[in-house]
This record gives structure tokens, C-alpha cells and sequence, in this order.
């Protein structure tokens, strides 16, 4: 947590105009593109302007001058991003890039786009909080939100946050884990670090929108335990759905956690670090190694080659032209 509240500290060089904006967009994947998912929960009941979040190598269609597009890619090569960047600089939108380097840093440089340097040395998923709060920051530097994430209060929760994490993880040995939640943002991390972390399976359903379809699944589904995380302030309708629904799961087969907390941002970040301790505890369950994503650096590997094949024909292609 002290990094969060040396983050938190610092003073940003972004220009003032972009303030103005009148919409922003993160563009990120994996790791990366986390980030952009929890500032979206994280603000979008302070924040008066839409915050999209895009998982794509493209712009929505309203993409412009009045839109502040935040690309982050931690190894700065990641080419969904890349090409969103591009296209963004080719839109005249205001740009803030976050990166540790990679063909990124370097096309930041070199057209003068305003940028935070990430450190080197971690994966991405590991350096989600040097991507998050400096852009917590600027959001308040901007005067777009005024709600402050308490870090002390979280930091004093991390034993016990650990000791539930390791009761947690039994529960989904050799099980599909079932995540739900309010706040997509957590499902979506909480299952990502299953998969990459654990190297298990995982999804996730977002209250309440899945007692409008999912919950008709429940009693087909088999050898699954849901993860139900839920916030003390949760909205009165929102506390008796999930009272009602609760009825149809056998007890045995989830995990409730009531998650308390001064405010919504630091409840939501609870919920985040817990995700990350569960797949902690279950990749040491399942004796594999959380840092490494072989999966993953395969399909990078062979994409990459492809590149390379792909610009080697089109480089002999103009010489015979």
C-alpha cells in the first residue's frame, strides 16, 4: 500500500485542457486494460462524462478532438493498443499513454503525447496498481471525482483479506470457479487472475444482470463454487435479489463475502485484492507457477514470427515491383 499512497501523492504532468474532454476511453487488454475496467467502477458515480473501455484494436465511431483516450500497455507492444493509438493520433483525440517502454514509448516520444513511465521487471497483471492510481490521480487533478480510496483502511484489512483467500481457495480445487459481483470490474479481474495466476478455469456474471438469464443455468451447472461478493452498501432492491436468488443455490456449492469499507472505491478495491490472493493460493494448490503464462507467450511467439514472415514477403514483393 505504500506505493498506492506514493502514486496517489504525485502530481501528473498532463495538460489542463484535457479536462475538457468530453469522454474518455481506455484502451488496454489483459493486465493492461484492468486497469481501465476498475477506474470505470471506480468513478462512474462521480465521473459526469461516459467512460468507455475498449478490449480492441479500434476506436468506437465517436471517437474525436473531444476525447481523451488513455492507452496503457504495460510491455508496450501489445498491437491491439498500438493500432488503437495510431488511430487516435489519427482522430486528433487527446491522448494520455501509460507504458514501460516498447515500440509504444517510443511513438509516444517521438509525436510528444503526454505519457506515464510504468517500471520494468513485472508482469502485467502484477503492475496494475502503478497503472491504476496514477490515473485515479489525474481523474482527480481534472476534478472529475473527489472520493479518496483509503489506503490505510485497506492496508489494515490485508491479513485478514489472506487468511479468506486461503479458506477460499480449497473451495475451488479441481472446480469451476463462478464469480459475481456488481461491479464487472472485479468479476472480470477476479477470473483473469484464476486463469493466468491459477492456470484454472473461470467465469463470471455480473449482478444483477444475471438473474435475468444465468440464474436459469443454475441447476444444470455441475462440480462449480461460486464466489458472491457483495458490498455493505449495496442498493435495498439490488440486498433482496440477491436474498431471493441465494434460495435456489445449494449452500455448499458458493462463497459469500459481505465486503465493508468507508467508501465504494476502497470496498471495490477490497474486492480486488482479494481476487488476487484467491489465485495466489490456488496456483500453490495446483503446484504451478503463478508468474509463468506459457499459453499466453505462445500465441505472442507465433504471432510475432507470423509478423515478421508477413513483412519479409512484402519487402520482396517491392523489389520485384
Amino acid at each position: 500500500m505504500r506505493i498506492a499512497e506514493r502514486l496517489l501523492a504525485e502530481d501528473y504532468e498532463i495538460p489542463a485542457a484535457y479536462a475538457d474532454a468530453r469522454n474518455v476511453i481506455f484502451v488496454g487488454m489483459g493486465g493492461s486494460g484492468a486497469a481501465g475496467d476498475i477506474i470505470r467502477d471506480l468513478t462512474d458515480y462521480q465521473v459526469r462524462i461516459p467512460v468507455d473501455v475498449r478490449g480492441r484494436p479500434d476506436l468506437p465511431a465517436f471517437a474525436g478532438e473531444d476525447s481523451l483516450v488513455v492507452a496503457v500497455s504495460y510491455s508496450g507492444n501489445t498491437f491491439e493498443t498500438l493500432s488503437s493509438l495510431d488511430e487516435a493520433m489519427s482522430r486528433h483525440c487527446k491522448i494520455i499513454g501509460v507504458t514501460s517502454g516498447g515500440r509504444m514509448k517510443e511513438t509516444l516520444a517521438k509525436h510528444q503525447v503526454p505519457r506515464i513511465d510504468l517500471p520494468a521487471g513485472y508482469q502485467p497483471r502484477e503492475a496494475m496498481p502503478f497503472m491504476l492510481f496514477p490515473m485515479l490521480k489525474v481523474f482527480k487533478q481534472f476534478g472529475w471525482c473527489q472520493e479518496d480510496v483509503d489506503v490505510a483502511g485497506l492496508d489494515s484489512t490485508r491479513e485478514g483479506i489472506e487468511k479468506l483467500a486461503e479458506k477460499i481457495a480449497p473451495r475451488l480445487s479441481g472446480k469451476l470457479a463462478v464469480i459475481y459481483s456488481e461491479y464487472r470490474s472485479v468479476c472480470h479481474r477476479f477470473k483473469s487472475q484464476i486463469n493466468e495466476n491459477a492456470k484454472a478455469p473461470a467465469k463470471y456474471d455480473v449482478v444483477t444482470e444475471l438473474f435475468h438469464n444465468e440464474v436459469n443455468s443454475w441447476n444444470a451447472m455441475r462440480n462449480f463454487h461460486a464466489i458472491l461478493l457483495r458490498d455493505s452498501e449495496e442498493r435495498r432492491d439490488i440486498h433482496d435479489v440477491i436474498e431471493i436468488a441465494k434460495r435456489l443455490l445449494d449452500g455448499s456449492n458458493y462463497t459469500e463475502v459481505l465486503v465493508e469499507g468507508t467508501n465504494r472505491s476502497t470496498r471495490i478495491l477490497y474486492m480486488v485484492w482479494l481476487g488476487d490472493f484467491v489465485s495466489y493460493y490456488l496456483a500453490r494448490q495446483n503446484g504451478v507457477d503463478p508468474e509463468k503464462v506459457p499459453a499466453i507467450d505462445y500465441i505472442k511467439n507465433e504471432l510475432s514470427s507470423l509478423r515478421e514472415k508477413t513483412k519479409a514477403k512484402e519487402a520482396d514483393r517491392a523489389k520485384v515491383l
